[in-house]
């Protein structure tokens, strides 16, 4: 045997080797075929309501996340394992061993390599169930790939198109908010947002002004109310913006 198939082998040992502990944890078992269907019932009955997605199926929103972050837990289940095996000692064992010492790697990613496309499959499938479908097929999936790697963007027809009726959607409602004039503060509140503007805090204010601190807290407040805003920067920006201070 040569060298690469040796190689081959010990990997191939060694993924055995990591598929055949799961039955022995059952923690793991749970992560891999329970926990997919938690996180897909839980953000699509949970969160999906709460959760808005203009021009969008929440579904097909959601799904593309959820097998990311899933990819992205499995990466940490190797490198926990890893760091488990070399804590007690199995790695100074292995290299013991008349074994290809990349194959300590290799094998188990390569069985949680496997592991993770079971938890895909199960993620998928309940997907499915409530909702999820694709809407391009195999040959544009392939193009949109052949594409990215040349350094190219993607976008499909179809969500151009929701991507323009939303930003349409998004002019039509700045120019309704340009139309409705801006709300009056009292002259009080406007010399505190200037002193706000100046990078005083409420201490200098008060002191500016000579009121109390509860005072300076609640102008500021009734200001984030009347201009709906939930910020003191976002406040000042707004007031410079609409022209109802001036910076000097």
């Amino acid at each position: 045997m040569t060298a690469l198939q040796y190689g081959i082998s010990d990997t191939l040992v060694l993924a055995k080797r990591s598929l055949l502990r799961i039955p022995r944890q059952p923690d793991l078992l749970v992560g891999f075929t329970v926990q997919p269907i938690l996180f897909v019932l839980l953000f699509v009955y949970v969160f999906g309501g709460a959760i808005q997605t203009p021009g969008f199926d929440y579904v097909d929103f959601l799904m593309p996340g959820i097998i990311v972050q899933s990819i992205a837990f499995g990466g940490f289940v190797t490198a926990l394992g890893l760091a488990d095996d070399l804590k007690k000692g199995l790695m100074d064992r292995f290299r013991s061993l008349p074994m290809t010492r990349s194959a300590l790697l290799t094998g188990r990613t390569l069985g949680d390599v496997g592991t993770n496309i079971f938890q895909l499959v199960v993620m998928f499938t309940v997907g499915l169930l409530v909702g999820f479908n694709f809407s391009t097929s195999v040959e544009e999936v392939a193009a949109g790939i052949r594409g990215v790697f040349h350094g190219q963007s993607l976008l499909s027809p179809m969500m151009a198109t929701k991507l323009l009726t939303e930003f349409a959607t998004m002019i039509k409602k700045g120019d309704e908010r340009q139309q409705v004039p801006a709300p009056r503060l009292t002259d009080r509140e406007l010399e505190v947002l200037k002193l706000v503007a100046k990078g005083l805090n409420n201490r200098d204010i008060a002191k500016e002004l000579f009121i109390s601190e509860n005072t300076v807290k609640n102008h500021i407040r009734n200001i984030l109310e009347k201009l709906h805003l939930h910020s003191r920067m976002e406040a000042v920006v707004y007031a410079v913006r609409e022209k109802m201070i001036e910076i000097n």
